[in-house]
């Protein structure tokens, strides 16, 4: 196996680099049950569940339930781009991808060519492109904000549970396998 290793970023130059001595809760807000997935966008926070629905709070805590329902699917990523909510829903046995304006009218959808297994949190936006996992060919599925497949990348990682996607800044993607 290969040996852990780790890297250390000044993220914030101008502060002095200490770490954190506690920690505050500011607001704890109830949404529904078993949440798979949250995305933060202009003031709101997006988080979907496993009943196929997304709710919708706001930075004062209050709370839109169902701002976007959908039967008999769970929500298995959201990413917020360009005043738009990406939704990867899993209706099994197949994903599709279904994109809302920020008021939940739905703008359009697209369906996934190749299945992306059972789990959540493998979806992000990067660069006007929206990027998906497609687990079971071990690859990361790359389209336009259309639909339009525009190419695949090779990620052994996919290939093992628990895989989740983070977005680390305009180019990055970062993709954990959760071990």
């Amino acid at each position: 196996s290969p040996t852990p290793f780790t890297q250390t970023y000044k993220l914030f130059p101008n502060l002095i680099n200490r770490p954190p001595t506690s920690i505050e809760l500011i607001r704890e807000v109830t949404v529904g049950e078993n949440p798979t997935s949250v995305c933060y966008y202009k003031g709101f926070t997006y988080v979907g569940n496993v009943k196929g629905s997304v709710h919708r709070v706001d930075q004062a805590g209050n709370v839109v339930l169902n701002f976007t329902k959908h039967k008999s699917v769970w929500i298995s990523g959201i990413a917020a781009h360009r005043d738009k909510i990406y939704i990867l829903l899993f209706q099994p046995p197949a994903h599709c991808v279904s994109v809302y304006d920020l008021e939940g009218k739905q703008c359009h959808t697209w369906k996934i060519v190749d299945g992306t297994g059972d789990f959540y949190r493998v979806l992000a936006v990067i660069n006007d492109s929206v990027i998906i996992a497609n687990r079971p060919k071990k690859e990361i599925l790359i389209y336009t904000l259309t639909g339009v497949l525009i190419r695949t990348v090779k990620c052994e990682l996919l290939g093992t549970s628990g895989v989740y996607f983070i977005e680390l800044g305009r180019n990055l993607l970062f993709v954990s396998n959760g071990s």
